[in-house]
This record gives structure tokens, C-alpha cells and sequence, in this order.
């Protein structure tokens, strides 16, 4: 499910993850000697305030500009990868890799297009040595 409020367009952009992201933000606080207390709700943060991702096999940690996802850049990197799948088709090259038992492999394109590649994945088959 894609965010759609305070995370929006924004994920980690090593793993993936878009659940929760760790954002330093600006506060106001009473501060005492004896220690702080945040005395309301209202925070902000900005595109370079420090963002960590929440995933523990991760924590890719950057500033907030870098886990937002560029939509539009994404989007034309996808059409032109499906042009180039159209060239490929048009000159009698399959657009697509194919596993051993013949069935298409979308999934790779897929994952590639938002990935944002600019390149069409191809899977290598690992050589076997016959002993």
C-alpha cells in the first residue's frame, strides 16, 4: 500500500522500505535543568534534515531529499524502457528474457522499472561444466 500522507513519495532508497522512516525534526521544547519536554504536536522537517530507515537490516541513513522518490523521472525511465522493449520486438528480438522452461520473466522488468534502470535487465544463465 502506498503512503499517502506524511510519507508520500518517500522510501529508502538501499531497501526499499516505506513504512517508517527515522526523520530528526524541529521541535519546540521546555527545557529545564532537569531535562526537556516537547510542549506541543507541531513539527517540521526539511529536505536536509537527517532521515535513517527504520529497517533494522538497513538503516540507510541520508537526508530526507534522498528518500524521496522522483515520480516523473520514474515514470519516464519506465516508457522509455518499454520504448526500447517496442524496438527490440520491432526488430524480431524477444523484449524480454526467458527462464528454462521458456516462461517470461516480467517480474525483472518490473522490479527494473521501478528501480528506475535505464537499461533493459538481462539474466545470465550460469555456465555448467559438464565432469
Amino acid at each position: 500500500m502506498s503512503n499517502t500522507n506524511c510519507l508520500e513519495s518517500m522510501q529508502c532508497p538501499k531497501c526499499g522500505n516505506a513504512d517508517s522512516l527515522l526523520i530528526t525534526v524541529l521541535a519546540t521544547a521546555r527545557v529545564t535543568d532537569d531535562g526537556a519536554v516537547i510542549v506541543s504536536s507541531e513539527h517540521e522537517w526539511f529536505d536536509d534534515s537527517v532521515c535513517m530507515c527504520a529497517n533494522y537490516d538497513c538503516e540507510f541513513t541520508s537526508v530526507v531529499k534522498d528518500f524521496k522518490r522522483n515520480l516523473e523521472e520514474e515514470l519516464l525511465s519506465a516508457l522509455q524502457m518499454a520504448a526500447a522493449m517496442l524496438q527490440r520486438f520491432e526488430h524480431g528480438e524477444k523484449p524480454y528474457q526467458t527462464d528454462d522452461e521458456g516462461e517470461e520473466i516480467h517480474a525483472t522488468i518490473c522490479a527494473a522499472i521501478v528501480r528506475g534502470e535505464n537499461e533493459i535487465p538481462t539474466l545470465e544463465k550460469e555456465e555448467t561444466s559438464g565432469n
